[in-house]
């Protein structure tokens, strides 16, 4: 009895042990000298690894910047969320040269990290002159598997709201908008859980014909998207949302798993 018990012990104690251990991801970068290229225009180059313990990459990183202690070593260590490795071509006017950057992004799940990344397109592209690629995501699948999403039309606009990583309802949400109007530009703002998103903003999204917009919304458990249409070389006042009798407001809430439209579209009165 006492061998069958300590036998259900070890087996018990060891698969703890296999549940609770997690993957840390070990990034380093460092700046390739060996390409003939002068110190400012050299490549960045990167080493990955996917080990068992926080230890083993803290050594790694070590180990790493010894050895390419000359060539601007950075590291990167991340044992939760995800990760999303990306690179771009830097076109350097004041070098006259153009040279590979790689970088990453972080978020809970593999899709908040994309988004992150995504967001950020249009300030890389305007301020290096680059066009960011996906190179590599590690990290959180699970909230990616429980992705839900809704699509639906305010005004004309295709509007897609997706939400991720839920707990408890509280999750995190992401939106896609575009204007197919060939005419009229369009106003979009977001309330989450009836507060103003991003809150370091005091104007509504201004879409022209034909333009995109992603952003990440922040977590809670329901949205609202106000839309409406306005000429393409009009000013929105600076402050809340000056016009919002003439945005048409439409409220998202998830029930049974999925998300779906709460009530009619519907305008304020009075």
């Amino acid at each position: 009895m006492k061998k069958c018990f300590l036998i259900l012990f070890l087996f018990i104690t060891t698969t703890i042990k296999g549940f609770s251990q997690q993957e840390v991801l070990f990034i380093g970068l460092y700046t390739n000298a060996s390409n003939g290229k002068s110190y400012w225009c050299r490549d960045m180059e990167m080493v990955k690894k996917v080990v068992n313990t926080i230890a083993e990459a803290q050594q790694l990183s070590v180990d790493f910047k010894k050895e390419h202690a000359k060539e601007s070593p950075i590291v990167k260590i991340a044992s939760k969320g995800a990760v999303v490795i990306y690179e771009y071509q830097k076109k350097d006017k004041a070098f006259n040269c153009t040279y590979r950057v790689i970088g990453w992004k972080e978020g809970n799940t593999r899709d908040e990290a994309r988004q992150v990344l995504k967001n950020d397109e249009d300030r890389i592209r305007k301020e290096y002159n680059g066009q960011p690629n996906e190179l590599f995501v590690w990290g959180t699948k699970r909230g990616d598997d429980s992705k839900i999403e809704i699509s639906f039309k305010l005004e004309g606009v295709l509007i897609v709201l997706s939400k991720v990583d839920n707990n408890g309802g509280n999750g995190t949400w992401l939106a896609n908008v575009k204007n197919p109007h060939a005419e009229e530009a369009a106003y979009v703002a977001f309330l989450i859980d009836d507060v103003r998103n991003p809150s370091d903003t005091n104007k509504s999204f201004k879409l022209q014909p034909g333009d995109e917009l992603n952003m990440n919304l922040g977590k809670g458990t329901v949205a609202d998207v106000l839309v409406r249409l306005g000429k393409k070389d009009e000013v929105e006042e600076p402050g809340i949302i000056q016009q919002v009798k003439e945005y048409i407001h439409q409220k998202i809430k998830q029930k049974g798993g999925k998300l779906e439209t709460d009530g009619a579209p519907f305008t304020i009165r009075g």
